[in-house]
C-alpha cells in the first residue's frame, strides 16, 4: 500500500467531519506523523520503560503486524502507534475498542491501517483532546506541511462541502479570457469519497491507493 496524497488525506478529513478551519492542521499532523503512509508504525514498547504503569499498558496494548512499515528509529516492535495519524493504542484503548468493535490490540492496529478508519479515530481523539494529543503538533513539526495541507483542503472542499462553504479557488483570467494553464484537475467525484471510505469494509483501489482491511 503506497502513501496517500495530500488531496486524498484532505478529502478524507473533510468527509469524516473535520471542520474546514481545522482540517489543514490535521492533514499536516498526519503528514508529519506518518509521511501519509497508511501502514506507518512506531513507538516500540521500549520507550515506555522507566514508567511502570505506562509500560504495563504498552505491553498489553501493542502489536507487531507482519505488514507494518516501522520507521528506522521506531525499534523492533511490538509497537503502539499505527497509521496515518499514528493513533496510540494504550492511550486510546477504550475508544479503539468502541470504534473497531474488537477488544484485540492487533485488530485495532489492522483497523487503523485503513485510512478512513484512522481518520475517524483521529477525529474522535481531536474532539476529546484537541490537537495537543499529537507530539508533532506540540513540537511544531506539523508546520512544515501546513501550506501543502491548506492547499489540499481548499481543493478537496470543492467536492466535500456544500457550495456555501467552499472557498473560491477560480484561477485568474488571462488577457484573452482563458484561464491560466496551471490548474489542478477536476476534483474527484463523490464516488471517490465513497470508495475511499468503504475501503474500511473490504478492499478498494482509489486514485492508485489500495485500501485493505
Amino acid at each position: 500500500m503506497s502513501a496517500v496524497t495530500f488531496d486524498q488525506a484532505a478529502t478524507l478529513a473533510l468527509a469524516t467531519g473535520f471542520p474546514l478551519a481545522d482540517a489543514p492542521t490535521m492533514v499536516a499532523i498526519m503528514a508529519a506523523e506518518s509521511g501519509l503512509d497508511p501502514r506507518a508504525t512506531c513507538d516500540d514498547i521500549s520507550i515506555y520503560q522507566g514508567h511502570p504503569a505506562a509500560y504495563a499498558l504498552a505491553q498489553q496494548d501493542s502489536c507487531a503486524p507482519a505488514n507494518a512499515h516501522p520507521g528506522r528509529s521506531c525499534g523492533p516492535g511490538p509497537w503502539t502507534s499505527f497509521g496515518l495519524g499514528q493513533v496510540n493504542l494504550p492511550a486510546h484503548a477504550a475508544l479503539l475498542q468502541q470504534l473497531s468493535g474488537s477488544g484485540s490490540p492487533c485488530a485495532w492496529a489492522h483497523w487503523l491501517y485503513v485510512p478512513a478508519n484512522n481518520v475517524a479515530a483521529c477525529l474522535a481523539v481531536w474532539r476529546s483532546a484537541g490537537f495537543g494529543a499529537w507530539t508533532t503538533y506540540q513540537n511544531g513539526t506539523y508546520r512544515a506541511y501546513l501550506s501543502q495541507a491548506q492547499a489540499a483542503v481548499t481543493y478537496a472542499a470543492q467536492v466535500v462541502l456544500p457550495p456555501a462553504h467552499t472557498p473560491t479557488t477560480n484561477p485568474p483570467a488571462t488577457g484573452n479570457g482563458s484561464t491560466t494553464a496551471q490548474q489542478r484537475p477536476t476534483p474527484p467525484s463523490l464516488l471517490f469519497i465513497l470508495l475511499f471510505i468503504l475501503g474500511g469494509l473490504g478492499l478498494a483501489t482509489v486514485g492508485g491507493v489500495e485500501l485493505e482491511r
